[in-house]
């Protein structure tokens, strides 16, 4: 079955914010015997498309992982997680309008750690959280060249924007993934998807 197995019969404006909206949707879906299910009214929280991506030096065998701030990690911590706010992970961000992933990749990284991409691969699309969230993440790998950098405070200003580049052997990323460190789902398929590329290699 498709889309054209759901019928999208009303939608509500429930909550419009700077990036984001939550949208009442009541729809009909084909169930599985060919039936349709009675009208439901769901919330869905809406948010632009966002890009994700790992840094890596394979010269160096490192990665460049950003620490920022996360607001979203500090209300999981006030409601009884175990998290830190301040997260370690995978350059990433909206696409603005009029830029395609790609493009928001190259500008992302720039912005986020001041460095160049020599090479740019996509990796996947994903939904994390497709039961009540319609964003779309789009992955890359980018290959960097990590002998140079500078430590110094990264991110845009006028955003308030406070961002760290820690540069880590690649060993000891994939070690803090697997330990819950890096726990974001970005840093944590990236950092799989990148051992698993090495581990390819060595076969």
């Amino acid at each position: 079955m498709d889309h054209n197995d759901a019928k999208i019969l009303k939608k509500e404006n429930a909550f419009t914010g700077k990036i984001s909206q939550i949208n009442l949707y009541t729809f009909q879906f084909r169930k599985f015997d060919q039936t349709f299910s009675n009208p439901l009214t769901f919330e869905i929280f809406e948010r632009k498309p966002v890009i994700g991506i790992l840094l890596h030096d394979p010269v160096r065998d490192e990665v460049a992982l950003v620490e920022q701030f996360r607001l979203g990690a500090e209300i999981a911590r006030l409601n009884g997680e175990d998290i830190n706010p301040y997260l370690q992970e995978c350059v990433a961000g909206i696409i603005d309008a009029g830029e395609t992933p790609e493009q928001a990749a190259l500008r992302e990284t720039v912005e986020e750690s001041g460095l160049t991409l020599r090479r740019l691969e996509f990796v996947k699309r994903l939904l994390p959280s497709a039961g009540g969230c319609s964003e779309v993440i789009y992955l890359f790998y980018g290959e960097v060249d990590l002998s140079n950098i500078k430590e110094t405070i990264f991110g845009q200003a006028e955003e308030q924007e406070n961002i760290r580049v820690h540069i880590l052997k690649t060993a000891d990323a994939i070690h803090m993934e697997k330990e819950g460190t890096i726990c974001t789902l970005i840093g944590s398929y990236m950092l799989q998807w990148l051992e698993n590329q090495q581990l390819k290699q060595k076969l």
